[in-house]
């Protein structure tokens, strides 16, 4: 793969607020290079204790054919 990994995440709490938000253009760390496996953790936010929260994650893969996307929603 020419690049793989995240491209955006964005986190929210259980009253569906948007408490984070990471890009891959201003967030290094979310996407790799020339591999066909990439694996990565970054900071992200602090949480409140009690608070549940969820993310909704953004990925892409891209090659010299092209591209793909999808996304993907923890509980």
């Amino acid at each position: 793969m020419d690049s793989l990994g995240a491209t955006d995440i964005l986190v929210y709490d259980s009253h569906n607020n948007l408490v984070a938000w990471r890009n891959s253009s201003n967030t290094t760390g979310l996407m790799g290079s020339n591999d066909f496996y990439y694996s990565n953790t970054i900071s992200c936010c602090s949480a409140v204790s009690g608070e549940e929260y969820f993310a909704i994650v953004g990925f892409k893969a891209e090659d010299g054919t092209g591209y793909d996307t999808t996304s993907y929603r923890t509980n």
